[in-house]
């Protein structure tokens, strides 16, 4: 597919514009002694999110009680995911902008911040936060492409343990290992640990692109290719 100038899902970044409800919630994420809550604006939350719009707008206990709990999230990726929401910008965990050109002259061998990206992009896709989605994407493409030996298998299992077949995130993996020199090697010993799906995706990337004809699709120039443009989100 060629690239096209991509238009906002239509849960894009909250307005800048003033609060027009004041109401606050308590999105409690984590468990046990490691549980923690976060006190967010209701209107940002459900400008952004249909699964938050549902929960608060709704029937449900949720909306009565103005709580909810996320016991599968860190409270990391939240905090991550609220700087975002409220600056409009993503925010490594640190409250630094991601630099992948930097971070690979520092330290070339680190993939924390591959996994990192990759926690948020899960948290977008199971609370269907969909421009959370679409910069976190674009932000791994980034260190993926200064990265060219990562995400390592176990990253590659985690996502596909993660993430629904029709994932973006998923073809982006395929796409960017039958471009690199890694996916030309796809069956050689080493590669026992991934999974079973990504190994045939890839090999029939492989094949149907034919030899040398991958440069005309490099999935770092056809970002937009992994951008989701308001199609209806299905249940796997």
């Amino acid at each position: 597919m060629k690239n096209q100038a991509c238009k906002p899902p239509k849960k894009g970044h909250r307005l800048f514009n003033p609060l027009t409800d004041q109401t606050i919630v308590t999105i409690t994420v984590g468990q046990g002694n490691e549980a923690k809550d976060f006190l967010v604006a209701r209107e940002h939350l459900i400008s952004a999110s249909d699964y938050f719009a549902n929960a608060f707008n709704g029937i449900f206990r949720e909306a009565a009680d103005k709580k909810i709990s996320l016991a599968d999230v860190e409270s990391k990726t939240f905090g991550i995911f609220i700087q975002w929401l409220q600056g409009r910008t993503l925010l490594d965990g640190n409250g630094k902008e991601y630099d992948a050109v930097k971070d690979k002259a520092m330290d070339p061998d680190s993939g924390k911040k591959i996994i990192e990206l990759l926690n948020m992009y899960v948290f977008g896709d199971e609370y269907d936060v969909p421009q959370f989605r679409r910069d976190v994407i674009d932000t791994f493409i980034d260190y993926q492409e200064k990265y060219p030996s990562l995400p390592g298998c176990d990253t590659i299992s985690q996502a596909y343990e993660r993430l629904p077949a029709s994932s973006p995130m998923l073809q982006f993996l395929v796409d960017s290992w039958a471009f690199s020199p890694i996916g030309e090697g796809i069956t050689n010993s080493g590669h026992e640990t991934l999974p079973r799906r990504f190994l045939v995706d890839t090999m029939l990337r492989l094949l149907i692109t034919g030899n040398g004809s991958m440069e005309n699709i490099n999935p770092y120039m056809q970002r937009c290719d992994y951008h989701e443009h308001n199609k209806i989100k299905k249940e796997e």
